[in-house]
């Protein structure tokens, strides 16, 4: 019996050191000495890492994004601060290649797109909950008067909309008749469901009018700077009236009106020549910016990138072909922004077009998954532009190329920039080809600081004051 007891103490004690040694192990581990020898137990900075030093997650470029905006007096989101109270969105790409790779460079302008599309499905999530608000607010003013101070909560925003429903079935004739037509609910179809019938019928088609209408606010909407490091891609996008006014009008084919001949200014090539003080400048540029030519006529201009996949080592020929191929591709590159930032102003016009949309179906399911990504969001969104959009435009015009060895890689990369107008397209010029420059020879070095697009807000007059 003493025998039992003494092994049953030691295998208590043998397991209570084991035990022990567990707490133990975790503390030991981040241990450090200060100055003086002394050890220093449980320190949190040596248990974590550094929240800058992570690849991937945009902190690096957002200080320079900030002092961006600061410098203007901007602010991210919708602000009165921003050019007529602009909405100023963001989005992180990260580049999901070493530097080291033959197709870093391409992984790199990748980056820069996925960040694009993260930024304009946060833009639509932002509309939803704003049209929503304005449109609750018009029916219900009285009982929703601190919605708009809680529009950023979306639990409060589905609340609030569930909310809309329930009231809306009790309207009286007039206002629900309003209300029916307001949400292109058929009145037949409405009046013979019953009541839990009639909550869905509303809920979706609330749902399905807040998202066309949100779609819709993509006119206008495109690049304003530019921020990556050797990890990621940051964007800055920008939305407001002025500027969806005058993308509709370009869309359309409109001549937007010419400002006065005092206040003309020089070429785009010598705006540019103007704003880019290298040929490596143009590296960090991408997307369509809205600017003036020397006529005064707004116009689209469009810079596209693609990076060959050659090295020292790469065969002549074969770098020769990669190299002209990726000159094409800079160029579908430009043209088809420039296409895009056309398609999404027409095709998101025609709301019957694209109701029955499976993407559209896919975007109101937000409402019920709160997994759903921003970027998919915009996924979504392109999808319905490149499945309706036919725009075919004529007159594009190149009014740049342009070959460099990235300064911080040593990757070579070759871009594209195009300009597009309805006086262009009038003038039916289609696109001129130019003598391409000799790609640069260098050593590639690795620089992990963050680089930023050249500022070209200032030649934007949808921004001015």
């Amino acid at each position: 019996m003493k025998m039992w007891e003494g092994s049953t103490l030691f295998k208590l004690g043998l397991w209570l050191m084991v035990f022990l040694s567990l707490l133990i192990i975790p503390v030991t581990c981040y241990a450090v000495q200060d100055d003086e020898g002394n050890e220093e137990f449980y320190r949190f900075s040596n248990m974590f890492p550094k929240v800058e030093e992570l690849a991937g997650t945009g902190a690096k470029l957002e200080q320079n994004r900030d002092q961006y905006l600061k410098k203007r007096g901007w602010e991210i989101g919708q602000s009165s601060y921003n050019p007529g109270g602009a909405y100023i969105g963001w989005g992180v790409g990260d580049i999901k290649l070493e530097p080291d790779d033959v197709k870093y460079a391409q992984a790199r302008i990748m980056a820069f797109y996925r960040a694009f599309t993260e930024a304009k499905g946060d833009f639509i999530l932002y509309q939803q909950q704003n049209i929503s608000t304005k449109l609750v607010s018009e029916f219900f003013y009285d009982d929703f008067p601190e919605i708009e101070k809680e529009l950023e909560d979306k639990e409060y925003w589905k609340e609030r909309i569930d909310a809309f429903v329930e009231k809306a079935i009790d309207l009286g004739e007039a206002k629900l008749d309003a209300l029916l037509k307001e949400f292109d609910v058929d009145l037949d179809n409405y009046t013979n469901a019953n009541k839990i019938e009639k909550k869905k019928i509303l809920h979706d088609a609330i749902s399905q009018t807040t998202v066309i209408r949100a779609l819709g606010s993509l006119a206008g909407v495109r690049v304003l700077a530019n921020f990556e490091n050797l990890n990621s891609v940051g964007v800055l996008i920008i939305h407001n009236e002025r500027s969806e006014a005058i993308a509709r009008q370009i869309a359309h084919g409109d001549v937007v009106s010419r400002n006065t001949s005092d206040v003309v200014k020089k070429t785009i090539l010598e705006q540019l020549g103007d704003s880019f003080t290298s040929i490596e400048e143009y590296i960090p540029v991408y997307g369509v910016r809205v600017m003036e030519d020397e006529t005064g006529e707004k116009v689209l201009v469009s810079f596209g990138q693609w990076a060959p996949a050659i090295t020292n080592n790469t065969n002549s020929t074969i770098s020769e072909a990669r190299v002209k191929a990726a000159r094409k591709i800079a160029q579908s590159n430009a043209i088809a922004d420039l296409t895009n930032f056309i398609n999404s102003t027409l095709v998101l016009e025609s709301h019957e077009k694209i109701q029955e949309s499976e993407d559209v179906n896919r975007i109101r399911m937000v409402e019920r998954l709160e997994e759903i990504e921003s970027y998919q969001i915009g996924e979504y969104s392109e999808n319905i532009i490149k499945q309706y959009g036919n725009v075919q435009l004529q007159g594009i015009t190149t009014i740049e190329k342009w070959s460099a060895n990235d300064p911080n890689t040593g990757h070579v990369i070759v871009g594209h920039v195009a300009m597009w107008s309805p006086a262009t397209r009038d003038a039916a010029l289609g696109i001129i080809t130019t003598t391409g420059e000799e790609i640069l020879e260098g050593e590639i070095e690795y620089d992990d600081g963050v680089r930023e697009s050249p500022a070209l807000d200032h030649l934007d007059p949808t921004l001015q004051p």
